[in-house]
């Protein structure tokens, strides 16, 4: 409708605008809408593919106008802006954090020559891992290590019980649905693979807030088949969403508004 095509060039363009980190999260979108136009196309052989055709040109055009002045008018108004872009960070950074002093070893590896598997390793994977979950204080205060295995065992056996109920009720669910299943690990690994290479080209920063356009295939894979599942597999389902959903007040509470080191006074 014209309504949601106005909303969802809203949408687009809030996440254009914002960092380069959430852009992954909207192929997964769209590649959710185009499953359900081919859907649509192939139940209802009448429609007319111009008119889908018109309007995802229209939604092109609502999305490039949203995002026209910050991302194309602006940086071409500025000369070379990557340039100009230095020039801010090197005039206005902080003693000691400027482009052409960086204090950090992890700065622009890739051009000092360290290859991408230098810095794919496991101390990465892990610090990824638990700021993706709870890590606090500039990254130096980390978690009890059995609240980080309890997370992450449910996520994992939710997650694989989802695999298990899309093999065992493989012809009752939609296509749609099985192709977004199967497609969430892929997913949550380009978004993983796109952290490291930021990491890698930029600035080494293995924080979780990078892997934030994985939480919709993630949300898929502890809950996407639901509906399907038999009511034991609900009832797991619900009391394993009610014990994270504790834990993370107990890591809010406990962790962060009791610890003096992160909450002054």
């Amino acid at each position: 409708s014209w309504p949601d095509l106005i909303v969802l060039a809203i949408l687009t363009s809030l996440v254009i605008l914002s960092k380069k980190t959430f852009w992954l999260s909207i192929p997964y979108a769209y590649l959710l809408l185009g499953l359900g136009l081919v859907e649509d196309l192939r139940i209802h052989k009448s429609v007319s593919v111009i008119r889908y055709l018109i309007r995802l040109c229209l939604l092109f055009a609502l999305t490039l106008l949203c995002v026209a002045p910050f991302k194309i008018v602006y940086p071409l108004s500025q000369g070379n802006f990557e340039e100009r872009a230095q020039e801010m960070r090197e005039e206005r950074a902080s003693p000691g954090f400027k482009p052409s002093h960086p204090t950090h070893i992890g700065y622009r590896l890739a051009e000092r020559g360290y290859s991408i598997w230098s810095v794919a390793n496991m101390d990465w994977l892990k610090l990824s891992a638990a700021s993706f979950y709870g890590l606090f204080g500039y990254m130096s205060e980390r978690l009890p290590q059995w609240l980080y295995t309890i997370a992450y065992g449910l996520m994992f056996i939710l997650a694989a019980t989802t695999f298990v109920n899309l093999a065992l009720l493989w012809k009752e669910i939609h296509f749609t649905e099985r192709f977004m299943i199967l497609f969430a690990p892929i997913s949550i690994l380009l978004v993983v693979l796109a952290s490291l290479y930021n990491s890698w080209v930029f600035d080494f920063q293995p924080q979780g807030r990078y892997l934030f356009a994985a939480l919709i295939p993630l949300a898929l894979l502890q809950g996407g088949l639901v509906c399907h599942e038999p009511r034991s597999v609900k009832i797991f389902r619900l009391f394993s969403w009610l014990i994270l959903y504790l834990l993370c007040l107990g890591v809010l509470w406990f962790s962060v508004l009791g610890n003096p080191k992160l909450v002054p006074g």
